[in-house]
């Protein structure tokens, strides 16, 4: 990863519909079930036009970032993005 800091990155919320999806034999009558709505939370390391890109965890070591939990989510399936703030506790 890039000598980057994360903290200096839009740390957001975002609401995303999800796929759902049912694996057994169900009579058609039966089928139910509706996407579900997660939230991510994270740092916004790029949004390109299709696309948000966002890493919830990182580390510091010798002068590089390194980042994990990294979510690519297609802008069609985003519904909100909040930026969110960080208050310093005393």
């Amino acid at each position: 990863m890039s000598k980057r800091n994360l903290s200096d990155k839009d740390l957001v919320k975002v609401t995303w519909r999800d796929a759902y999806g049912q694996h057994s034999w169900t009579l058609v009558e039966d089928i139910e079930g509706a996407p579900v709505l997660p939230v991510t939370v994270g740092y916004l390391l790029q949004e390109t036009s299709k696309y948000l890109v966002i890493a919830s965890t990182y580390y510091h070591k010798e002068g590089e970032t390194y980042t994990a939990d990294i979510t690519w989510l297609p802008k069609g399936m985003i519904k909100t993005v909040e930026k969110l703030y960080l208050s310093k506790r005393t």
